[in-house]
């Protein structure tokens, strides 16, 4: 067994942890998680360097099936998008993937949950497998914004999930500020899954 951390004397405070901020201290939910990533050695981060968006996307499948499929694109209303799917092996330049990045971001704006759904699949998958191409770090804002208000679980943990697939350690801190006060035991759960691995990665 890991040794336990000594419990504080009586008056001695509690050191700080980040996830000291969640109600009842670590959800019970994300605790195998977490553990499960704490027995990871240091030389073994690298060789995982998607762990943490396929769990966010096995737990989303297990909450909400239709909305999971985030492992390949999926056609969009989208010309560069749809020219990826047609050849995703063809060589394509910076200016290329510079203005795939805003295409994506601008297509999170579009008031329609069918086209909103699509466009976060697609910057999973895109922010995934292709995060040093193509930079997605200006839709961060605008995803925060769906994580925080959108009335449907199933947006606010894709929104998470994409978040997390970015990596903009700003809004990872917002994150971090914001998950104290979730009302959802559910979103609060995977955010802090979300939150541990991104900065156990770093």
């Amino acid at each position: 067994m890991p040794p336990q951390p000594a419990r504080p004397e009586h008056g001695q405070s509690v050191p700080a942890s980040p996830w000291g901020c969640v109600r009842g201290g670590s959800p019970r939910t994300a605790l195998p998680i977490i553990k499960s990533l704490q027995r990871l050695e240091k030389k073994e981060v690298d060789t995982m360097k998607y762990i943490g968006m396929y769990l966010l996307m096995f737990i989303l499948s297990l909450l909400f099936p239709a909305r999971a499929n985030a492992q390949v694109p999926v056609t969009q209303d989208v010309p560069l998008i749809n020219q990826y799917i047609a050849d995703s092996y063809e060589h394509r330049s910076a200016t290329w993937w510079n203005a795939l990045g805003r295409q994506l971001t601008l297509s999170v704006d579009v008031p329609y949950e069918q086209v909103q759904e699509t466009a976060l699949q697609n910057i999973i998958f895109f922010a995934t497998h292709h995060g040093e191409k193509v930079k997605l770090n200006d839709a961060a804002a605008r995803l925060l914004g769906i994580y925080q208000h959108h009335d449907q679980e199933a947006f606010r943990i894709m929104a998470l999930a994409a978040l997390h697939a970015i990596g903009d350690e700003s809004t990872m801190q917002k994150l971090q500020r914001i998950v104290e006060e979730e009302a959802s035991d559910r979103v609060r759960h995977v955010t802090v899954a979300a939150l541990h691995d991104h900065y156990y990665r770093r």
